[in-house]
């Protein structure tokens, strides 16, 4: 079925597929937000679990409840005018869901920061690793914190069937329960620097780290070349002497 929604400025999208286009276009994060939301989004399965939480169930109801998580923080940064989060929620099937937490999910998976185990979604050693190299640097922002802690001691016990219930009478841009909104109304758009109070910035000694962390082609050449090394004998030296 169709849907008629206005994004922006006199730009009008007609269907879902067209919305999924807009997104992409008119809405892309660039290098550096992507880089925020995946170091982000590891914070909060961190802070999940800290809390006594989790993300499990099936590969459904796993991405159901970070995406639904990750909603509920990005909506009260954005009442803040805090720019933490760069996702682009539309209405969907079952509530608030943003294409690129699926795609940050995934490749944090392949680059090994993240693991599914026992159906649990959670940080693999060098994920954790990182986090907690990193909670100096976290910490000190008392806004950010007090963004996931609030909707996490809100929402985190929550499995994503009970969630979704909750998530779905929430008010849209349009004044009415998100349920009742058409397919592809967009519900939270990514905020941009102009308009924005605080930003979260990543110093750029570590955004130059996690860039190539986080890109799954440049991690797998790095690691194939680490393990080539590991397994290659060392030649001998041997010192050509000139007659």
């Amino acid at each position: 079925m169709n849907t008629s929604v206005k994004i922006g400025k006199g730009i009008i999208i007609k269907n879902c597929r067209m919305i999924e286009i807009a997104s992409k276009q008119i809405f892309a994060r660039n290098f550096e937000e992507v880089v925020s939301d995946r170091l982000l989004l590891l914070f909060l399965v961190y802070e999940n679990r800290m809390h006594g939480n989790s993300v499990s169930g099936n590969s459904f109801e796993r991405q159901l409840k970070i995406q639904k998580l990750l909603f509920r923080i990005e909506e009260k940064m954005d009442h803040h005018e805090y720019k933490g989060l760069n996702y682009n929620f539309f209405r969907w099937s079952y509530g608030p869901f943003a294409r690129e937490i699926y795609i940050d999910t995934e490749e944090l998976v392949e680059t090994k920061f993240l693991e599914v185990k026992n159906k649990e979604l959670r940080l693999t050693e060098k994920g954790s690793k990182l986090i907690q190299r990193l909670l100096k640097f976290f910490k000190s922002d008392k806004e950010l914190i007090e963004f996931y802690d609030r909707s996490i001691r809100e929402f985190g016990e929550y499995d994503a069937e009970e969630l979704m219930k909750i998530i779905k009478n929430y008010p849209s841009i349009e004044k009415m329960p998100i349920f009742k909104t058409k397919k592809g109304t967009p519900l939270l758009l990514k905020r941009e620097e102009l308009n924005s109070k605080r930003i979260f910035k990543i110093p750029s000694d570590l955004y130059e780290e996690l860039i190539i962390q986080f890109n799954p082609d440049i991690s797998q050449r790095l690691s194939k070349g680490l393990q080539s090394v590991k397994e290659s004998p060392l030649r001998k030296f041997k010192p050509e002497i000139r007659k």
